[in-house]
């Protein structure tokens, strides 16, 4: 009954590290998604003032 009990623990572990590693690459991606926009943003307003 204890090695079933460590075996578990040991894959909820696992589960758990790859949610929060997914978690940090969905806010990562988010981040550099809101990044993107504002330069794009400014890029477009330097674009129509120059013109």
């Amino acid at each position: 009954m204890a090695l079933i009990n460590i075996n578990d623990i040991q894959e909820r572990k696992k589960a758990e590290k790859l949610l929060i590693q997914s978690e940090k690459l969905s806010m990562l991606g988010e981040m550099a998604a809101g990044i993107v926009h504002e330069i794009r943003n400014s890029l477009t307003s330097l674009k129509v003032f120059l013109n």
